[in-house]
């Protein structure tokens, strides 16, 4: 095996363990001095009734100046439902499964959410093998989104075949 080879397997193994712990896709700064940073945990995870994922959505500026007039919009995708908050920042709302929020933005601002995935079985089976969530931010003068993504995996029970034998 060639060196390069040898170095793309180890590089593989390391992503694939870092993808264990949390899935997430870190958007382009919005805005000069804006930034929006998504994470699900976990990232990989069997698709059993009412299983939990938690996501994590940070607006953050580095500007002396609150960022006045952001608005937050987080549309959980079909087949999930909004479960409960984990750290709900003032004025944030749920309404079915959009959470929306509007204000500014002096440092940081962190929403902590959970989502649940169907309670039965029939619709569970229904769950793509990822899902991938997007929430999108408006203020004037711009815009800009972030995503997380989860993996699922389900378990196949093969059927257990046997022979009678009498020596």
């Amino acid at each position: 095996m060639k060196t390069s080879q040898k170095l793309l397997a180890v590089l593989a193994v390391v992503v694939a363990l870092c993808a264990l712990a949390v899935m997430s896709v870190i958007a382009a700064p919005a805005a000069p001095g804006l930034q929006i940073d998504k994470t699900v945990t976990p990232g990989i995870m069997k698709a059993v009734p009412n299983g939990v994922l938690t996501y994590t959505i940070v607006l953050s500026t580095t500007e002396t100046d609150a960022m006045i007039g952001v608005v937050l919009t987080d549309t959980l995708p079909p087949l999930l439902r909004f479960g409960a908050w984990v750290e709900q920042p003032g004025d944030a709302s749920v309404n079915g499964n959009q959470i929306t929020w509007s204000g500014s933005v002096m440092g940081q601002v962190e929403f902590v959410f959970t989502a649940l995935l169907p309670a039965d079985q029939n619709t569970l089976r229904l769950l793509p093998p990822s899902i991938t969530n997007i929430v999108q931010v408006t203020f004037p003068g711009g815009s800009g989104s972030a995503s997380a993504t989860t993996r699922f995996y389900r378990y196949i029970f093969l059927p257990l075949v046997t022979r009678n034998f009498t020596p």
